[in-house]
């Protein structure tokens, strides 16, 4: 009977594992979309996880008198699953509160965020660990660390990669963050039918039919984002594995943004107009132009007014090309030719040279972006232009 109940119990450390991986994930890229794009703040989140993780398994350690009550693993694993969307809900809600509207995080004070925001649930998902080897090994009599990090591994995996197959190409992050809140009180539910814990079994049950209706109505992540745009109707929002993407309306006009920095806006012809033709009055009569990035702001019609005969416009996130297209009408033109893909792998491999290239990208704020203001990359391009061609480049001035 009680190496049965250790078995049970293993199915409660798989879903923690599955749960903290996910979370992860999915955390990861939320502080990634939240704080403006930077992967610096990748390491400072895993930094702080590790650390809030570890303490949390320290303190497991004096989770001994704990064992003897029956319904706490299950009360603790719905616990975890309330926790996750309940973080992304927070970091959400926050970030304009906290910091400037705006504004770019910096590093310490994302450090400083992310030990705030992660807290609650690593300290607990540590804390579990630590609690179920101490459970598990006083029911068999002797010490199943090894069992119980082996269960964990295997929930682990199976949840990076379900995330990775499946949820993030179909599902939104509460629509995940809720599927995995739904296995922890399905485990949790069988854990308190087991212990024969009747409280903790009706309140795993309201908790479950709290987060199936959340989940139907469809409305948990165009809610919370709409903390991160104050004063705008969110029209458009996905997740991509380049970033977050979202469409706002305000007053008529429409923005686009990438990990919240604003990319362009419709009818704003100023900034196309600068970015264009400081570089094309400078090349009589061109007929081929290379655009990168920022194709669906206006540029390519501001382009196609000193009558080129072909604009090959560069964009790695297929997202970008898939918005401009739905709401702007920048991309209509035949004369325009839509290419998808690394525009450093573009100009390494094309044969064909121009007469214009404008590098219409923002500041080298990420490593991403910084790929693009190096003297390699500017080597490559050189290799695709024509004798007295001009390359169109913009940067903010130093504070």
């Amino acid at each position: 009977m009680e190496n049965r109940r250790a078995k049970d119990l293993a199915a409660a450390v798989a879903a923690l594992g599955m749960t903290s991986l996910a979370t992860q994930i999915i955390l990861l890229r939320e502080f990634v979309s939240v704080f403006q794009g930077n992967e610096l703040v990748i390491g400072v989140v895993l930094a702080g996880w590790m650390l809030l993780t570890g303490a949390g398994a320290f303190l497991g350690r004096f989770s001994a008198p704990l064992s003897g009550r029956s319904f706490v693993p299950a009360a603790a694993l719905a616990c975890a699953g309330v926790l996750p969307p309940a973080t992304v809900l927070l970091l959400r809600t926050m970030r304009n509160i906290v910091f400037t509207a705006g504004s770019m995080v910096g590093i310490l004070q994302a450090l400083a965020a992310s030990l705030v925001i992660l807290a609650p649930f690593c300290l607990l998902s540590g804390f579990l660990f630590t609690f179920f080897v101490h459970l598990i090994s006083s029911i068999e009599g002797e010490n199943r660390t090894a069992s119980v990090y082996a269960w964990e591994s295997l929930g682990g995996t199976a949840g990076g990669a379900i995330f990775t197959l499946a949820l993030t190409t179909y599902l939104e992050t509460f629509q995940t963050l809720f599927i995995l809140l739904l296995i922890d009180l399905g485990v949790a539910l069988f854990l308190a039918w087991k212990a024969r814990a009747a409280v903790a079994a009706a309140a795993v049950l309201l908790l479950m039919g709290a987060a199936i209706a959340t989940l139907l109505t469809d409305r948990a992540d165009t809610w919370t984002r709409k903390f991160l745009f104050p004063g705008q109707e969110i029209v458009y929002f996905r997740d991509t594995p380049y970033g977050n993407l979202t469409v706002t309306r305000q007053g008529g006009e429409s923005c686009f943004f990438e990990n919240s920095i604003l990319m362009c806006s419709t009818n704003d012809v100023t900034p196309n107009e600068e970015s264009v033709h400081y570089c094309m009055v400078q090349r009589p009569s061109p007929h081929r132009v290379l655009l990168i990035a920022g194709g669906i702001s206006g540029t390519t019609t501001e382009i196609l007014k000193y009558g080129v005969q072909r604009v090959d416009y560069v964009e790695i996130n297929p997202w970008i090309i898939g918005i401009g297209r739905k709401f702007t009408r920048a991309l209509e033109d035949s004369r325009i030719s839509v290419i998808g893909g690394d525009a450093r792998m573009y100009v390494r491999s094309t044969e064909n040279r121009y007469d214009a290239a404008l590098i219409n990208l923002p500041d080298p704020a990420t490593a991403q972006l910084n790929r693009f203001y190096t003297l390699e990359f500017f080597g490559e391009l050189k290799h695709v232009l024509n004798d007295s061609a001009v390359v169109s480049i913009s940067l903010l001035q130093a504070a």
